[in-house]
């Protein structure tokens, strides 16, 4: 007697290919092996590496800061894109992670001190979660506090910079999370209505005809303006143009002949830095705005008792992501910051 022993079914992985929405075997495991992460990531902050003022840092002191990591060094996974003047991480596994920024809070005031609550706004700080593809570069852009000017008499502060993150494909960006940065702190009455760093929903920075001598902060592809309102003097430089001036904040020179007196006198001529990220600078009385998804308006002030508030930045988080939380304010002496978790 002879018996007819069947043989083992052949499974074809191939054709089923079509019914998973893709046309390509990676990424799919019939067995159930996740894809291998590019290198080993839990969390990482990135920071702005001890970098201060109107310019982000280099790509020497981001390697330094960030020497503890096995993937800081090596080009294939971070750099510094020039063109956009942000850190270039590149995602190593498919999945879900959780992105926290932080906004700068605005400059310090080196000469007087701020009357009551005049002083430099704080950041603001978000919290979302996105799902994001092994490869995909992330472009983190991390605000910095701005540099003041030293002088002995009365004194106004630059706007801090705001942080963004964004991803980018064939030449278009998506902005990820803008978090605003505070506005600049003024001298006595000459301040503004909203020195924080604002969630967003809030109302729209609308007083904008004409901010004081202090600079707009900049926002998401749009730069800030000078305080007289023209695109021509210091300007705050929008973030995603790609046109290697983003996030540079406005510097201004004040020469030794000034329409005002100012307590202290100058002596030659002083430069004062919007923070990195799209901070709008000072001059001696007004502060400047912060930057951020839409940046802070400066104070108005065509004439010493003219004072017009202006409105703190706005931040933004994109609308489909998950596990959005507010987290409110920074505090004041703090350069921004980006906490990228994958969970």
């Amino acid at each position: 007697m002879s018996f007819l022993i069947p043989k083992k079914p052949q499974i074809l992985y191939a054709p089923m290919l079509s019914s998973f929405g893709g046309g390509s075997a990676r990424g799919f495991n019939p067995g159930g092996v996740a894809e291998d992460p590019l290198f080993d990531f839990t969390a990482h902050t990135f920071t702005n590496a001890t970098s201060a003022g109107a310019l982000g840092p280099t790509l020497a002191q981001l390697t330094s800061a960030y020497s503890s990591t096995t993937w800081a060094s090596n080009s294939s996974f971070f750099t510094l894109d020039t063109s956009y003047n942000a850190q270039k991480f590149t995602i190593p596994l498919s999945g879900t992670y959780r992105i926290q920024a932080r906004g700068a809070a605005g400059g310090p005031i080196s000469g007087n001190s701020p009357l009551g609550s005049n002083g430099p706004g704080f950041g603001y700080q978000h919290r979302a979660d996105f799902n994001l593809a092994q490869g995909t570069y992330l472009y983190i852009l991390v605000g910095q506090m701005g540099q003041s000017i030293v002088r002995s008499g009365n004194q106004a502060s630059p706007g801090g910079g705001g942080t963004f993150v964004f991803t980018e494909d064939a030449g278009s960006e998506t902005l990820l999370m803008a978090a605003a940065g505070g506005n600049g702190g003024s001298w006595e009455e000459h301040t503004v209505r909203d020195p924080d760093g604002r969630a967003p929903g809030g109302a729209d920075p609308a007083d904008d005809d004409g901010a004081g001598r202090g600079s707009n902060g900049a926002g998401w592809k749009a730069d800030g303006v000078d305080g007289q309102g023209s695109p021509s003097g210091p300007q705050a430089q929008g973030i995603g143009s790609d046109d290697g001036n983003d996030g540079k904040g406005a510097n201004y020179t004040e020469p030794n002949t000034n329409q005002q007196s100012y307590p202290g006198g100058l002596s030659g001529s002083s430069v004062t830095g919007g923070g990195f990220g799209g901070g709008g600078t000072a001059t001696p009385y007004e502060g400047g705005g912060g930057g951020g998804y839409k940046g802070g308006f400066a104070k108005k002030t065509n004439s010493y008792s003219d004072r017009h508030l202006g409105y703190g930045a706005l931040s933004y988080v994109k609308s489909d992501a998950a596990n959005k939380t507010n987290q409110g304010l920074g505090s004041a002496g703090t350069h921004g910051q980006v906490i990228l978790t994958k969970l």
